[in-house]
Formats: structure tokens, sequence, C-alpha cells
């Protein structure tokens, strides 16, 4: 790192690096399951890998122009990255990005960038586990003749799993039958791929020294997009791609004599394509408050600032011949089976800060905005249904709140007192039923323990 020349608008700032990194990987079972004590499950074999990485990376800073006319600062920063990848292989990735400021108080700026990830250890490695699941009712296979399959458009499907053609629209699945649902690593996952492109505009006016806002455009598609389907999600998108060709399609087995799926395979998978498109807004206010509204010694401030993400899309094509599903506002399966969770269209965090000599008392303000169930959406299509054949538990939930108190007091320089309560309101978190990832909900996006109180200090004792 250091300066690789000095140009009249400044300096040029370069980094360089080079990196090596092993990861080992290993599942060992334990002497209950070595002495085959537990009958009639299949045993997963011990299993081990390693994978292996080296990188050399550069970055440069180039400034081409400051304190002109209409250009109060111009530059460039570019980056580039080459790996070579045990298992995955050789791959070049780069970054270009650009900063303009015309003016001391406006700021544009944009950024592409080509991107790559390797599947982890545990993706290609993860030992397999098998459960054994149960359809107690009819209705479950789209090949039933129940279910119309020529309809649905997915006669081939269920020719290639191997329901004889003469049987299509005539074979009904019987229930009761047990489904073995395997899940492991994935030797055959290519690495992820992805383009990113942002553009956004900074305004801090000279006028008002203390307000700042940063409006961003962000754009990112990832092709082959490592994805961890549950057996369930993987026999369903079978039929949302539609082709027996497709690993999703080739992951299903059935029984050869009554033709009922005898085993689905799950786990992580590349899908075709994740998209993710949106707007990011932020807004910052500082200003001073009459000495009369100081608590402490006799000066007084207040700070707002406001966090908002608005997503435009954000969702999934699992082939190039299958539709765009676009899952921003949406919760529950199809949209969370392919590990989205929870996705609100709209996001706010909006935080107030009162300040007075050592003492900071703050508000914030955490809005989640209120979701559809994608099942309507998009599940009654996959499974051939219509709204009047199901009765879910909810079609929707409502936004939420969550109001949390603060304050900070400086005992001393080094000494600092501070305390509050999260969920003001106690606000509870929706129950999700099918949709839930934990706790019959979401804690990566509610809150599922109520009030909170908090109270601590922080000591510095070297500067």
């Amino acid at each position: 790192v250091g300066t690789l020349a000095e140009l009249p608008a400044g300096n040029v700032d370069v980094a360089v690096g080079v990196e090596f990194r092993k990861d080992d990987y290993a599942a060992a079972r334990d002497d209950v399951i070595d002495q085959e004590v537990i009958v009639e499950f299949p045993i997963a074999p011990p299993l081990a890998g390693q994978t292996e990485l080296g990188e050399i990376f550069g970055e440069i800073v180039l400034p081409l122009a400051s304190d002109k006319r209409f250009a109060q600062y111009l530059g460039l920063e570019a980056g580039y990255r080459y790996s070579d990848h045990s298992i995955a292989g050789g791959f070049d990735t780069w970054k270009l990005a650009a900063e303009w400021r015309p003016a001391e108080a406006f700021a544009l700026r944009a950024s592409v960038q080509n991107a790559i990830r390797v599947p982890s250890v545990d993706e290609y490695f993860r030992a397999e586990s098998v459960n054994i699941g149960f359809v107690d009712t009819g209705g479950f296979d789209p090949c039933s003749a129940s279910r119309r399959p020529q309809e649905l458009g997915v006669a081939e499907v269920c020719i290639a799993q191997g329901i004889p053609a003469s049987q299509i629209g005539i074979w009904e699945e019987v229930p009761p039958y047990q489904i073995f649902n395997i899940d492991g690593g994935n030797l055959e996952l290519e690495i992820e791929q992805s383009d990113t492109l942002t553009a956004g505009i900074v305004i801090e006016p000279g006028a008002w020294s203390n307000f700042a806002l940063a409006l961003d455009y962000y754009e990112i598609e990832i092709d082959n997009a490592v994805q961890d389907l549950n057996p369930f999600s993987t026999f369903q998108f079978c039929f949302d791609v539609n082709d027996p060709g497709d690993p999703l399609c080739q992951a299903v087995m059935r029984d050869p004599v009554t033709f009922n799926v005898a085993s689905v395979r799950g786990g992580p998978r590349n899908v075709a394509t994740l998209t993710s498109r949106g707007y990011d807004l932020q807004i910052v206010l500082d200003h001073d408050l009459p000495s009369w509204l100081a608590l402490v010694e006799k000066t007084a401030s207040l700070r707002w600032s406001f966090i908002g993400n608005h997503a435009l899309e954000y969702g999934e094509r699992l082939s190039q011949s299958a539709d765009f599903r676009n899952c921003a506002g949406f919760i529950g399966w199809p949209c969370g089976a392919a590990s989205f969770g929870t996705l609100p269209e709209n996001k706010t965090n909006t935080r107030v800060t009162y300040d007075s000599g050592p003492l900071a008392l703050s508000l914030q303000w955490i809005w989640i905005d209120g979701m559809r169930d994608a099942f309507f959406e998009y599940g009654l299509g996959l499974l051939g249904l219509t709204q009047d054949d199901v009765n879910l538990f909810f079609s929707e939930i409502p936004s939420k709140s969550y109001l949390a108190l603060s304050f900070e007091f400086s005992l001393h320089d080094n000494v600092e007192i501070f305390g509050g309560v999260n969920n003001l309101t106690g606000t509870e978190p929706p129950l999700l039923v099918g949709a839930q990832t934990q706790a019959n909900t979401d804690p990566s996006v509610y809150d599922v323990f109520g009030r909170q109180y908090f109270l601590g200090f922080r000591a510095r004792f070297f500067d």
C-alpha cells in the first residue's frame, strides 16, 4: 500500500496483495451410529474434504481533477483480482468506480463490479443425511390425475421420472406413503457470478452545513446462485422449471411399482438467476438547540438520521425458460423456499438523538412494511390449485414498528454509563406458520424477545 505517483489533482494510491487459504472439512459418526443401533435408517459414511485458494489482487485510486470549475473533484477507482481454486479453477474479478463532485455541495457516484463466490466447504462436502417423511393425503404430486398434469404441462417430466405415458391422466397417487428426504453436499456446484451496478447522488448544501442526503440505486444480478433447497422445494421447483433434464427433476426418484415419489435429494444447487434492484436513502441533520433546552452544561443539539430501503425487485428465475418470480413484498413458499426468508418491500430506521454535554438521549423507530403470502401469488399456479381450494392461516401480515430508548452519560473522559429499553411497546412478531424460519416467525427480521432492558458501563484504561 502506498503512493505510486503525484499528479496535479492528487496522489495516485495503490494497494497490491497475495493471499493463500486452505479450508478443511470433516464429519464423523458417533459410536451409536457406528454400532448401527438405529434400525431401518440409512447411515451416512464419514466424510472429509479440503479446498485451497490462492489469489493476487490490486487496486488503484486515480484523481483526474480537483479544485477546477465544475470539477471540485473527479476521480476513478479500479481493482482486479485473479483467483485459483482447487475445485472451481481459475477466474478473474474486477471493479470500476467513479466520483464527480462538480461543486462542494453536490456529488455524483457510480460503480460497476464483477464478482464471484466459490461454494463453501460445507456446500461441497456436507455429510449426507436422510429423514423419512410421510404423505398422508392426496394432492401432493403434480403427476397425479387429480392435478391434471396435461393441463399443467408437466407430462414430459412425469414420464421421465418413470410414470408410463399410457398412465398420464390416469395414474393417481395412493397415500399414505413415505419419502426419503435426502440432504448433503454437492461437488457438481459451479461458482456464483455476480454483476453489480450502483449509481447515486450526495447533497451537502453549504448553507446547511449539518445536513447531508444520499440516494443510491443498486442493481445486482447473480448467475448460478447457490441456494440450499430443502427436498420439498426441490420437488416443487422441478415442475416449475418443467425440464426433465434439469438437476432439480433428476433429484426426484419414484417407486417403479407404485410410481409414488420414493426419494428427493435436496441440498445446495445452482439456481439460474437471482436479481435484486432498489433504492437506499440516507438523511442526516444536526442542529443546535437554544441554551434553555440544555439539561447538562449550557449547550444542546439534536441529530436526526434516517435510513430507508425500497426494493423494486428481489427474486429468482430457476431456468432460462422459467418466468422471473419477484418476491419483494412477499413471504412464504415459494418465495421462502430458496433461503430468501422475509422480504419486505420497504424498511426504515429513524433515530433522533439529543446531546447536552456528557449526556446523550436517543429514540429509535424501526418500521417494517407489511407483506403478502407468496402462496396466493405464485404457489397456487405451481400446484395447479385455485384460491377456493385452500384455506390458509393468513393471506398477509401487517407492518410492524419497534421503538427503542437509550441513554449514554460520560462520568469521566474514560468512563461511560449507558442503558435503555428495546422494543419499548412490547411489539409481538407475526406468526408465520409454514413461512417461519425459527420460533414460528423470522427472528432475522422481527423481535422475538419482547421488551428488553439493559444497563452497563464502559471504561478505557489506555488511550
